[in-house]
């Protein structure tokens, strides 16, 4: 139908991609041809920006903000 379907995955290495961290994998034959179309490549990438994934830090800042936040008022209320 022409339609383009960019489909995103985390999978185990096969045996000849075990060392590759960046560039393209070597799809299995079953993975040319499903039910949606034919595989038209396929790359393994080892970055946070592969995916969308998004950096633990960034979380982390945020939930250590969160407290501090929580704990200021309480904190402001206790005299020495």
């Amino acid at each position: 139908n022409g339609r383009t379907i960019i489909e995103r995955s985390c999978s185990t290495p096969t045996p000849e991609e075990r060392d590759i961290t960046d560039g393209a994998c070597r799809p299995s034959p079953s993975d040319h041809q499903n039910s949606y179309g034919t595989l038209v490549s396929c790359n393994i990438c080892s970055k946070d920006e592969c995916n969308s994934a998004t950096s633990i830090v960034g979380s982390r800042v945020f939930q250590v903000l969160s407290v501090v936040l929580a704990i200021v008022p309480f904190v402001r209320g206790f005299s020495f």
